[in-house]
């Protein structure tokens, strides 16, 4: 009997441990499965020659780069990344863009778990800069707040609402 309490314990223990049961995040910086080899915050120069699908549009506005990438997965039709036009560009927003509202929903809870902060995720912990991430329409938005960029010059401006 002891025998097989301790077996019972040593692999619940074992599995606990590897992860198995806890909940994990796909890429290891907010982002979906299929997204393993990126990280916010690496510059377009390597965000491109990881992601050779990546077709640039032109925008208006000339503090960010724009670029798609069409069918990346297969739950996700479109995705748009941004990258800074300072420094080494570096990419500091993604725009997953779902077939649904109901599909974005699922991902979203699976990927960071119920909202934070007001409706939206705001993590610190196990990042080089703080994540924010919010739903709008059938998009789950991801954006590292990367000093000098977009949403890090608002959130500095809106603290109190982080």
């Amino acid at each position: 009997m002891k025998n097989l309490m301790f077996l019972i314990i040593a692999v619940s223990l074992g599995l606990t441990s590897c992860g198995i049961f806890k909940k994990t995040n796909k890429a290891g910086n907010f982002l979906p499965e299929g997204f393993e080899n990126l990280e916010l915050g690496m510059s377009e120069a390597k965000v491109k020659s990881l992601r050779p699908g990546l077709q640039q549009e032109s925008t208006e506005y000339d503090f960010r780069k724009v670029y798609v990438e069409k069918n990346p997965t297969v739950n996700i039709p479109q995705a748009v990344y941004y990258f800074d036009t300072d420094n080494d560009h570096p990419f500091y927003e993604i725009i997953l863009e779902y077939k649904d509202m109901e599909s974005r929903d699922i991902a979203a809870e699976l990927l960071l778990g119920e909202p934070n902060t007001g409706g939206e995720w705001y993590f610190e912990k196990g990042t080089p800069y703080p994540i924010k991430a919010w739903k709008f329409k059938n998009k789950l938005v991801v954006t590292s707040l990367i000093p000098q960029t977009e949403w890090a010059e608002e959130a500095a401006r809106d603290k109190e609402d982080y």
